[in-house]
């Protein structure tokens, strides 16, 4: 019986092991590529991802997609991530050309992807409209509501990765989301949030009545993607 899986995280500091879960691990500029990569090649139960963050559109220089489909080819379980649009900052130009370059390179090897969105909702569902992305599609950190939930899932093979059940208005955003498209995340530093993880699984479930591995197999149904699929990620 699978524990969790946290669905998505990052390496920003040394881990020794993780070895209480699974764990999807996002890069947010091309300079942390390889440490997520080679972290997950030591540890069979971290699926990778390498992308570029919006916060971090500017490190996207020289040949910086090339980089990414050579990465991507040479890593068959690497998935895309993490993407997105944040009309907090406002270099939006650039960071939309950047994440469609990203969504592009997605589809053209077969890799879902995991998207960052404050605010940008309208512009996401517009790029989605138009590139007709057909793999799984991760909205992490999720707090929409129902409407967000129906438009992005007429769109595009969305899911929806959640942090916490402990709000009446998280409570409402969890019944939105359907029962195979929800998953749970700690957005921190590898095997931190554990704990909260267990919780917020354990609220999940009651909440839609549903089973915990359930919100686990929802996760490995985007991890495989990458095209040697399941067996090579292991939770131990």
């Amino acid at each position: 019986m699978y524990k969790f899986i946290d669905a998505h995280c990052h390496l920003t500091a040394p881990v020794q092991s993780v070895e209480n879960g699974g764990y999807i691990c996002n890069a947010t500029r091309p300079s942390d590529w390889s440490c997520v990569l080679k972290f997950a090649e030591q540890n069979k139960n971290v699926a990778p991802c390498v992308g570029v963050h919006p916060w971090y559109v500017a490190s996207a220089i020289g040949n910086w997609a090339q980089d990414m489909r050579d990465i991507l080819i040479a890593t068959p379980n690497a998935m895309v991530g993490e993407i997105g649009l944040d009309c907090a900052r406002d270099n939006i130009a650039m960071q939309m050309s950047v994440f469609i370059t990203q969504i592009e390179l997605a589809a053209q090897l077969h890799r879902a992807i995991h998207v960052h969105c404050v605010r940008a909702w309208d512009k996401i569902a517009q790029i989605f409209r138009t590139q007709k992305f057909t793999l799984p599609v991760v909205f992490h950190g999720f707090h929409g509501n129902a409407q967000i939930v129906k438009m992005m899932s007429d769109l595009c093979d969305a899911y929806f990765s959640v942090s916490n059940a402990d709000t009446d208005k998280m409570r409402n955003v969890i019944l939105a989301i359907p029962r195979d498209k929800i998953l749970v995340e700690s957005d921190k530093n590898m095997g931190i949030g554990t704990r909260a993880i267990i919780r917020t699984m354990a609220q999940i479930a009651q909440i839609k009545s549903i089973s915990e591995s359930e919100i686990t197999q929802n996760a490995l149904q985007v991890i495989k993607n990458g095209q040697i699929g399941t067996d090579a990620f292991i939770i131990r």
